[in-house]
């Protein structure tokens, strides 16, 4: 650059700093390429986390409509068996996600990127096969459309928790403390007890006759 400010007409000089700029952007080019992906693992977790937040604030905003009866199906027709699977297979599939991501705080920030992808990608479905399936419940049974959005509500939480100690644990030895955490977060929240808990719900819900019950009462049936 001195020699350029001394002789601004060398050609050949200033070539020679535009060669040397060249190489110095691509050097850094490179060098924040590899820190972006050092920590693509944790920045996927950050962003999951505040999608999970999201869906929880969703599902607070589908709790007011079910309480004040206005939350239903677009289709009168339409009945919570119709929901029942795709609710239960979404739920089993978050609980295998949940076991990849806890796996991921010990493995690759690129595999730890895949499982909180994948899980936030699944809670976001559950939420909106439960939000559909509650809607089929009708409006005249609200407290049945509470009790099961606020399910899911209760696995998106845990499930936020787990990204965050997740993310914590993420790249530390095996007898780090965030480590600990990470596994009592885990058995903090028994995934499997959660799914089955809604499992039972859902069967209540179905073979309790919700036609009947939806236009006889807003109470919810116990077996």
């Amino acid at each position: 650059a001195g020699m350029c400010q001394a002789a601004p007409g060398d050609m050949v000089a200033q070539r020679d700093v535009a060669d040397h700029a060249r190489t110095i952007s691509e050097k850094v080019s490179k060098v924040l390429a590899a820190l972006q992906a050092g920590s693509r693992g944790t920045q996927a977790c950050i962003n999951a986390a505040s999608t999970v937040s999201g869906i929880i604030g969703d599902l607070d905003t589908t709790i007011m409509f079910a309480t004040a009866g206005t939350l239903h199906a677009e289709n009168d027709e339409e009945k919570f068996a119709d929901h029942r699977e795709n609710i239960l297979k979404t739920a089993k599939a978050l609980v295998e996600d949940t076991k990849t991501l806890v796996a991921g705080a010990a493995s690759s920030q690129e595999q730890l990127a895949v499982a909180a992808q994948n899980a936030v990608s699944t809670i976001v479905q559950l939420a909106e096969v439960v939000k559909f399936g509650a809607a089929s419940l009708g409006s005249n049974n609200p407290e049945a459309q509470v009790m099961l959005i606020n399910a899911v509500k209760d696995v998106a939480s845990a499930l936020g928790d787990l990204i965050q100690a997740t993310k914590a644990a993420s790249g530390k030895k095996i007898n780090d403390p965030s480590m600990n955490h990470l596994k009592e977060s885990a058995k903090g929240h028994d995934w499997s007890a959660a799914i089955l808990r809604e499992e039972d719900l859902i069967r209540l819900l179905v073979f309790q006759n919700l036609d009947r019950l939806a236009h006889a009462t807003n109470d919810i049936p116990t077996i």
